[in-house]
C-alpha cells in the first residue's frame, strides 16, 4: 500500500510542477531575479519528477533508460548551477549599490 501511495504523490507531484512550469511561463519570470531563480528550481524539481514517473509508469528496465538518466542530472545540474550564479550575482549588485 505505501508503494501505491508514493506513486500516487509522484505522479500527482509531476502533474504539479509541470502546471507550474506551464503557468509560470505565461508570465515575464524572466524579468526578475526570483523569477529566474523559482523558474530554475521548478524546472529541475519537473526533470527529477519525470525521471521518476517514468520508471513509476514504465519500470526500471527500458531502453534508452541510462542517456535519459544522463540527460536528466546534466539538466538537473545546469538548472541548480544557473539559479545559484544568478542568485549570487543579484545578492553581489544589491550590496555593491
Amino acid at each position: 500500500m505505501i508503494d501505491d501511495v508514493t506513486n500516487v504523490l509522484v505522479i500527482t507531484a509531476w502533474v504539479a510542477a509541470g502546471g507550474f512550469v506551464g503557468r509560470f511561463l505565461l508570465t515575464n519570470w524572466y524579468r526578475r531575479t526570483a523569477g529566474v531563480v523559482l523558474m530554475t528550481l521548478v524546472l529541475a524539481a519537473f526533470a527529477v519528477l519525470s525521471l521518476a514517473a517514468l520508471t513509476t509508469l514504465i519500470g526500471r528496465d527500458w531502453p534508452g533508460r541510462e542517456p535519459v538518466r544522463l540527460l536528466v542530472y546534466l539538466l538537473l545540474n545546469g538548472l541548480l548551477w544557473t539559479g545559484l550564479v544568478v542568485l549570487i550575482r543579484d545578492q553581489w549588485r544589491s550590496v555593491n549599490r
